[in-house]
């Protein structure tokens, strides 16, 4: 579900979808306004991130994909997406920011478990693009070859394999 949101340029939350008071934990549009409005609840982690965001989108008006850490009303913290937007008057004055969020918090913690995963395993792991590139290493490639992961990046994985099993590499690669 995608929460939408619009923010005066004093930084108040002027209106939310029911979406977005969802996302994080209220039962109400109304109810977050008066949170965050009334209140003053932060809806950040970070509190330095609502100035980030400003400077950013005062720069270029626009923000993309960022992915930042937010508080629930019941003080779980879950990870976004946000995409936001200033809208300006005829004269260039700030009239109000828009923009929405979508709970990426699981994508996170699977990417999470799989670096975990991926850093901790003796095994020569390795995530690799249709031409033979690798795109990404365990650190056990490192230890094992004793080059770093930057110059083995560099290389393809043929460039591993024994002259005697390329045939058969090939074969199994072509079959992915």
């Amino acid at each position: 579900i995608e929460g939408i949101f619009q923010i005066a340029p004093d930084g108040r939350l002027l209106t939310a979808n029911q979406a977005f008071a969802r996302i994080l934990g209220y039962e109400s549009a109304q109810e977050l306004l008066h949170a965050h409005n009334i209140e003053g609840k932060s809806m950040y982690t970070d509190p330095g991130m609502s100035t980030r965001v400003a400077t950013t989108l005062s720069e270029s008006g626009v923000l993309r994909d960022c992915e930042c850490e937010m508080i629930r009303k019941d003080g779980v913290r879950i990870w976004v997406s946000s995409n936001q937007r200033s809208v300006h008057a005829f004269d260039g004055s700030l009239l109000r920011l828009e923009g929405s969020i979508i709970d990426i918090t699981e994508r996170r913690q699977i990417e999470m478990e799989l670096n975990s995963f991926f850093n901790s395993s003796e095994d020569l792991l390795c995530i690799m693009e249709t031409n033979g590139r690798f795109k990404r290493l365990s650190p056990s490639w490192q230890t094992a070859l004793g080059y770093g992961l930057e110059a083995l990046a560099a290389e393809r994985l043929l460039n591993f394999v024994h002259s005697d099993d390329l045939a058969t590499t090939r074969r199994e690669l072509q079959r992915i």
